[in-house]
């Protein structure tokens, strides 16, 4: 679209699954703790759409971002045990699947431009968002983590021969601490990793 300076990607598509693979939480009644272990699930499905927009509305400026939308389920549960162990929770029928965000965002802006002659310079600043999901199944919200969201920013400047380029960037720039994975530990308490810190660097590339 716009003479070639805009593109747009859709996708739609539906996954249906036979046994398919899936981590669960049971209890081991000979230790007394919990496990994570393997089972398959009998029937489950993914339905889902995706958009991605790819614009360069000026000299030197991009633009891309996209939306990922994602509606899973359990389609026939496995039962109430695994291999002789009981689920420490059950797997009801219509239980969203393991890492399975419903939706999911990005958004990725950069400039580029000459401040001197023979050299170019670039701001890029890169967004993502990522809904609430779960690291397994059987284990209730013990395994929900998210949503988490984090902005990046990165300044670069270098010679158009590329032999040596100089960059400072940031992480985490709203110093966003969300969970990013979560899991039961087998006393029964909840361990969750959360997001970096905000944080710094300077990089120095030379091509020899």
């Amino acid at each position: 679209m716009l003479d070639g300076a805009m593109q747009l990607n859709a996708a739609v598509y539906q996954y249906q699954y036979n046994d398919r693979q899936t981590v669960v939480n049971v209890f081991s009644q000979s230790t007394q703790s919990i496990a994570p272990t393997l089972t398959n699930i009998d029937e489950s499905k993914i339905s889902g759409a995706e958009l991605e927009l790819h614009w360069l509305p000026m000299q030197g400026l991009e633009v891309r971002a996209g939306v990922s939308y994602i509606d899973s389920e359990v389609v026939k549960a496995p039962g109430d045990t695994v291999r002789g162990l009981p689920l420490v929770l059950g797997i009801p029928e219509g239980t969203t699947l393991a890492q399975a965000p419903e939706w999911s965002y990005s958004a990725v802006v950069r400039y580029e431009w000459s401040p001197l002659s023979d050299y170019t310079a670039s701001i890029l600043a890169n967004y993502s968002w990522v809904g609430e999901q779960y690291s397994g199944l059987g284990g209730g919200d013990a395994l929900l983590y998210g949503a988490t969201d984090s902005l990046r920013l990165r300044v670069a400047l270098g010679p158009d021969d590329q032999q040596w380029l100089i960059a400072a960037w940031v992480d985490n720039l709203e110093g966003q601490n969300a969970s990013t994975f979560a899991f039961e530990n087998t006393d029964g308490s909840r361990v969750a990793y959360h997001q970096q810190p905000r944080s710094y660097g300077v990089e120095l590339s030379y091509y020899f």
